[in-house]
């Protein structure tokens, strides 16, 4: 069964499909895809082919094959073509891939690393292998996850359990609303944020956490498109309201959080988060920071603000205090009850600690601004 494959494009690269071959068992193949690498003008700069299914043969060899012609190489086009192929894989329900070279190879063990795979081993080739007689000895065998595939576990983290404050009530969403506005220039926070992201106005920019869409309905004004997910129906259903009564149609609600949004690989230009991360465990937040870091296009920006800790122990409590006032008296007394809530119950973190998920991804950090010493702003960029 093979699918459709005419959403495997960016807007740099489309992948144009050539040919399907069925599985031939007598000679040790699997079912696989072969594209043609090409540019947005329709130049084809190289060719990649995708492979299905596990067995020894495709360990060896990689579930993705890709050449890469000399005039185009140096702009990561095969890194970028594996990418847009990742979607593939899981529509075949696959959980990993295998891409291999040769230890020599050094431009392809770093487009292995480019799309986050991490080297597994380095192996010898067996004897009745075909690259063997054809005179290689030995692959390097790198290992990429494709987290999405895990979500129909029963193990992974339910993100839409209640934590913190409960707002399924429309008069709280609302209160909550009027509330976060107060004492806070909108518009100065939206023009900070895109001019810290060096926002286009063709720019897809997903906000994760939008609340009531105050942020994400300024920011329809600045970009091309806005995606902004929440996990409160209610919250969601509020913002839709309001983005109706302005008029607003480049921007699109969604139910969804960190875990379970659905945005395809190296598609988004920018993500935004403000105070919703620290709702994951340490675990889970790593999780979201990947998959953020996947859905960027190289070259994209994250703006995180949210909950961490960089205080010592002996100010830790009165810093508590200040951040828990200054939220009242900014904002009101529904943002102040939040915050003291995620102190309380929910799940700050280190500083180190994010810096180091961040970092671990792939992220490049270009800023850091901390606040009463439990609060940081950070701005990084995926790679180009």
């Amino acid at each position: 069964m093979f699918f459709d494959t005419s959403n495997l494009k960016s807007s740099e690269l489309t992948l144009r499909l050539n040919k399907t071959a069925e599985a031939d068992p007598e000679r040790g193949w699997s079912p696989h895809y072969d594209f043609a690498i090409c540019l947005a003008d329709g130049t084809e700069a190289g060719h990649i082919n995708f492979r299905v299914g596990y067995n020894e043969r495709l360990y060896y060899g990689g579930h993705i094959g890709y050449t890469v012609f000399e005039p185009f190489q140096g702009h990561h086009y095969a890194g970028k073509a594996c990418l847009l192929l990742f979607e593939l894989a899981r529509m075949h329900g696959m959980e990993y891939l295998y891409i291999t070279c040769t230890p020599e190879n050094i431009a392809s063990r770093k487009t292995c690393e480019y799309v986050g795979g991490v080297l597994e081993a380095v192996v010898d080739l067996p004897p009745d292998n075909d690259m063997y007689l054809e005179g290689e000895r030995q692959k390097c065998v790198y290992r990429v996850e494709l987290p999405q595939a895990f979500e129909s576990r029963d193990w992974y983290y339910d993100e839409f359990r209640h934590v913190g404050l409960d707002f399924e009530d429309p008069e709280e969403v609302r209160r909550y609303d009027d509330e976060l506005g107060k004492g806070i220039n909108q518009r100065d926070n939206c023009d900070a944020i895109a001019e810290a992201l060096g926002l286009k106005s063709t720019d897809r920019v997903l906000e994760i956490g939008t609340a009531t869409g105050r942020l994400a309905m300024d920011l329809a004004g600045v970009c091309g498109h806005v995606y902004a997910i929440d996990i409160s129906e209610a919250m969601l259903a509020y913002a839709r309201e309001k983005a109706k009564k302005q008029g607003l149609e480049n921007i699109e609600f969604v139910k969804a959080g960190f875990l379970s949004c659905k945005y395809k690989a190296n598609t988004l230009d920018a993500v935004i988060t403000k105070f919703a991360l620290h709702h994951l465990p340490d675990h889970w937040k790593f999780v979201a920071v990947k998959r953020i870091y996947d859905m960027l296009k190289p070259g994209g920006k994250l703006y995180l603000k949210d909950a961490t800790i960089s205080v010592g122990i002996h100010d830790f409590f009165r810093s508590a205090d200040w951040w828990i006032e200054g939220t009242r008296e900014m904002s009101g007394d529904k943002p102040a009850e939040a915050t003291a809530l995620c102190i309380k119950e929910e799940y700050p973190t280190y500083q180190w600690i994010m810096e180091g998920m961040l970092e671990r991804v792939g992220f490049r950090i270009d800023s850091v601004n901390n606040m009463y010493g439990l609060h940081s702003t950070f701005v990084c960029s995926k790679p180009s």
